[in-house]
């Protein structure tokens, strides 16, 4: 379904310039809700091990992000 009109940006990027398969990997979406999740919250936070850093020093590189 196509959009009839407006936008979307995040960080200035307008999510419409984005292919469906690039714009779902690079979104997670974290309700405010409380929910108990299965597994540790690096595997809720990156399910596809897309990013695997190497223990605190790999977190300190990358300024914690995920």
């Amino acid at each position: 379904m196509e959009p009839s009109g407006g936008s979307l940006k995040i960080d200035g990027i307008d999510t419409s310039t984005l292919g469906l398969h690039d714009l779902r990997r690079r979104l997670s979406v974290i309700p405010q809700n409380p929910f108990l999740f299965s597994g540790t919250l690096r595997e809720n936070l990156d399910p596809t091990g897309v990013r695997r850093e190497g223990g605190k020093e790999g977190g300190r590189e990358g300024n914690g992000r995920i």
